[in-house]
């Protein structure tokens, strides 16, 4: 069978892109996610702080300023700014991303997004392979473990050929220990052609097969976690809008979200007129 083929000097090209693709949406959520992830470390910074006040009124009216600073986080509203969008940013990322002015949703919005891009990236990947290797990548690591259990071999001899015949040029050492006349035409070089071996290859189809397993994993893998997340992400959104119709309800679950820092001094009266008795029944 004679062919010619190409794709496999590219191959590390092609792995250099891939790898890429994997890495831009860490890279994204690293971009977007920084103004969120300092309100973060600026919370976990004032809570150790009131933790290390051995006076439970200071430490008291430190957590004050903490349950205050996080419910401006929680409820407040986030700005997002992507300037390859333009000036109509805001809407754009409303409509689809929930992320407009008056969102308190930023970072889990964000978070599913970064799960949807992961989800087309693999999709992306398949495709890429695909167009590469001129065959649909989707069955190749079936087609390689049908062959082995049949033949007991597997090889992609159209991209990853192991054999090939190479031609060497060497030159006419026959016509030089001959008479000076010798034509010209005797003392052009001989032609050889070998059969060469393609080591290269044989690591390379393996590596693409190898990799077609881990790209079936993570896809499955993603729909699950994404599934998953989503059904959590619902009955969490569901049991915090039913607590919110009660009194006071978000003021302790503030509270209750950081009392590892004042668990033995809790809250009896405040300023807003909420007893403790609101929180046990919005509990």
């Amino acid at each position: 069978m004679d062919f010619g083929t190409s794709f496999y000097k590219w191959a590390p090209l092609i792995l250099v892109i891939m790898a890429f693709t994997f890495k831009a949406p860490k890279m994204l959520w690293t971009k977007v996610s920084g103004r969120p992830g300092q309100d973060l470390r600026k919370i976990r910074d004032l809570v150790l702080e009131a933790r290390s006040f051995k006076k439970v009124k200071q430490r008291e009216r430190k957590m004050h300023q903490v349950v205050n600073y996080f419910e401006t986080f929680v409820t407040g509203y986030k700005t997002y700014n992507l300037p390859i969008i333009g000036e109509n940013n805001g809407k754009f990322l409303a409509v689809f991303f929930c992320l407009g002015r008056h969102s308190g949703s930023y970072l889990s919005s964000l978070y599913l997004a970064i799960k949807i891009l992961n989800f087309f990236n693999l999709i992306f990947n398949f495709g890429l392979m695909s167009s590469f290797l001129d065959k649909s990548y989707w069955r190749y690591g079936y087609d390689g473990l049908k062959s082995i259990f049949t033949t007991g071999d597997w090889g992609d001899p159209h991209n990853f050929p192991r054999a090939l015949m190479c031609d060497f040029e060497m030159p006419n050492t026959a016509s030089a220990t001959t008479d000076s006349a010798t034509s010209a035409s005797d003392k052009q070089p001989v032609i050889y052609e070998v059969k060469c071996m393609m080591t290269i290859n044989l690591m390379l189809e393996k590596v693409f097969l190898v990799f077609w397993f881990w790209l079936i994993i993570m896809f499955w893998v993603t729909i699950a976690n994404f599934v998953h997340w989503f059904r959590v992400t619902i009955a969490n959104f569901v049991h915090w809008f039913l607590k919110i119709k009660e009194p006071c309800s978000h003021i302790f679950f503030l509270k209750d979200y950081m009392k590892i820092v004042y668990q033995s001094h809790p809250p009896q009266r405040d300023n807003d007129g909420c007893s403790s008795s609101s929180s046990s029944s919005s509990s």
